[in-house]
């Protein structure tokens, strides 16, 4: 759990402390702890750490000041205190000039200040703050789990300041790290926290309600709908390109709740409709509930044996001759409305070789592709296919099936 850092300044004991550089980058600080520490830095200073320091061996001397400073960013701190007196006469310009370089926010703390009562100060707020984000957690899975009755909801919700009257939608981020693969776990939690503060912070910033958790490397939350619907589409698309250096992330959008029974379906929207996304569009889009609800009716669909017959009848036999890749052909010559010119322009070969592959289709299928019928059957295959090709029918996130 986290604090801000322009947070942490306005605690009573560091009300004078003095940042010396960008007040932006202070907003964007997040604290998980806080330690004191001298040189050598080595390996005791965590990502996320408030570091508070007397500058002893190095405060003396600009040029060793900076290389210390540096060190300290390199460990991924929060921020960097430094109390000015004997050790540290005071800062120089060239050294706030490399602290600003860095992004990592620079401190200028009184020498009477007691770091002891600076980090007990700290710990209690972060503990605080730990508390909160943990009830609202617990709270805002109850709404998605129907874990909670609607009387103790609202009750609940009026403590963390969410008006249950407003029209709200399920919202779901996934997140993948930057090779598209899961991230390791800490990471992933750590990316995923950012990514929900980014929805809080985007949400207040265009006067909306948002309450959000996160479930490893999933976000959950509820955000009020704006004038319009598709304005949702656009306002989390805003948030992609800030999260984009350390994570890709892929959106799911519900229903609009109407009543206190549809959280709980608006978060069950938004899941399939994220992971449906996922596989047909890839990674890194935005998907409503509304764009996918014929791959959901598909997806209970290839559950049934007949739709096994349909992908043996139409599939299989295609994937078999791996020599050539007649399934891609299949989907990209569909995918062209079977415009033959740009279908090859599109798998990079000639016009003459898809047409051979597409007469190799109809010769292994014995089917005609002018015909109205067998193309319905093969582009429901297709799809099916598709919904099947990243992952099988298997339990997902939380213990639910898709």
């Amino acid at each position: 759990m986290a604090l801000i850092l322009k947070d942490v300044l306005q605690i009573p004991i560091l009300k004078v402390a003095k940042l010396l550089t960008d007040q932006e980058v202070a907003k964007q600080q997040y604290i998980t702890s806080i330690s004191v520490i001298e040189v050598p830095v080595g390996r005791f200073v965590r990502p996320g750490e408030f570091v508070l320091t007397t500058g002893m061996n190095v405060g003396q001397n600009a040029r060793l000041l900076a290389d210390f400073v540096r060190e300290i960013a390199e460990a991924r701190a929060a921020a960097l205190a430094i109390a000015i007196g004997t050790h540290t006469p005071g800062i120089s310009q060239s050294v706030i000039d490399v602290a600003n370089r860095l992004k990592l926010p620079l401190i200028e703390l009184p020498w009477e200040l007691r770091f002891s009562e600076i980090s007990e100060a700290v710990l209690r707020e972060i503990i605080q703050e730990t508390n909160r984000i943990r009830s609202r957690d617990e709270f805002v899975w109850s709404l998605a789990s129907r874990h909670v009755e609607e009387n103790a909801a609202i009750e609940k919700g009026r403590q963390l300041g969410f008006d249950f009257s407003r029209k709200v939608v399920g919202i779901v981020a996934t997140l993948s790290n930057l090779s598209g693969q899961s991230a390791q776990s800490g990471r992933a939690d750590a990316d995923a926290r950012l990514v929900e503060r980014l929805c809080a912070r985007m949400a207040t910033q265009n006067h909306l309600h948002w309450l959000g958790t996160v479930i490893g490397d999933t976000v959950v939350g509820y955000l009020e709908v704006p004038r319009t619907r598709q304005r949702i589409h656009s306002l989390l698309a805003g948030l992609q390109p800030i999260a984009s250096g350390r994570c890709t992330v892929s959106w799911g959008v519900g229903r609009i709740c109407g009543e206190f029974p549809d959280f709980a379906k608006s978060y069950e929207d938004a899941r399939i409709a994220c992971e449906l996304g996922m596989r047909t569009r890839g990674k890194s889009y935005i998907t409503d509930v509304s764009d996918v609800l014929a791959d959901r009716v598909l997806l209970n669909l290839q559950r049934d044996a007949q739709a096994s017959m349909l992908l043996n009848r139409y599939i299989e036999p295609l994937s078999r001759l791996q020599r050539i890749p007649l399934v891609p052909t299949l989907e990209m010559f569909f995918d062209t409305d079977c415009n033959a010119s740009e279908t090859a322009r599109k798998l990079s070969i000639s016009r003459q070789s898809l047409l051979y592959r597409l007469k190799k289709i109809e010769n292994i299928l014995n089917i005609d592709l002018h015909d109205s019928d067998s193309r319905f059957a093969i582009v429901l295959s297709l799809r099916i296919h598709k919904l099947q090709r990243h992952s099988t029918v298997q339990k997902q996130k939380f213990g639910q099936p898709l």
